[in-house]
């Protein structure tokens, strides 16, 4: 009986699980030359703010409101690493981004923008006697949105006298050498 062929021995390794390496996102750091401090109170109404670049990233989402939360959501915008807006309203505001890639998306960042182009008002300034009968100016004012926080005073050209608010008023001792 004529003996069959060795048949090859095919060794099989077990099949390996695929591995999809998702890269985390970390959430735009946002900086503004035109609003650097988000504190702080300005008068342009022209908002410029950026955020790098990230490699991981295809694109960005931003919204623009007056809420502190939103979490950036609408049409990616590829390519684009800055926000210029203009006519900006007076009050505070806020620009939402967060970084978008095929498989994944960032946290949202919030930059607050606070801007305040109107002067104040009301102003009303009075020379008063203190209690030492020494004459004062006595300033007060209001301001819509970022109140006012000082005055600066200058009698006879003399040079400026920076004169903080506080509880709504700016309190100036005149110099003896301008009683009169």
């Amino acid at each position: 009986v004529p003996k069959e062929p060795a048949k090859p021995v095919v060794k099989t390794e077990p099949e390996q699980p695929k591995v999809v390496a998702v890269v985390k996102l970390l959430k735009p750091e946002l900086i503004s030359s035109t609003h650097p401090d988000q504190e702080a109170w300005y008068n342009s109404k022209e908002v410029i703010i950026g955020w790098p670049k990230n490699i991981n990233a295809s694109g960005v989402q931003t919204v623009f409101d007056s809420k502190p939360d939103t979490v950036a959501y609408g049409p990616v915008q590829y390519g684009v690493n800055q926000k210029i807006l203009k006519g900006v309203r007076d009050g505070i505001s806020y620009l939402h981004v967060r970084y978008v890639s095929k498989n994944n998306i960032s946290e949202t960042a919030h930059y607050v923008v606070r801007i305040d182009s109107l002067p104040p008002s009301d102003i009303s300034i009075q020379t008063k006697q203190d209690e030492e009968h020494v004459r004062v100016l006595e300033i007060s004012a209001t301001d819509l949105h970022a109140g006012v926080s000082f005055a600066n005073i200058s009698i006879d050209s003399s040079a400026f006298v920076k004169v903080p608010f506080e509880n709504g008023k700016a309190v100036y001792s005149i110099p003896e050498s301008y009683e009169g």
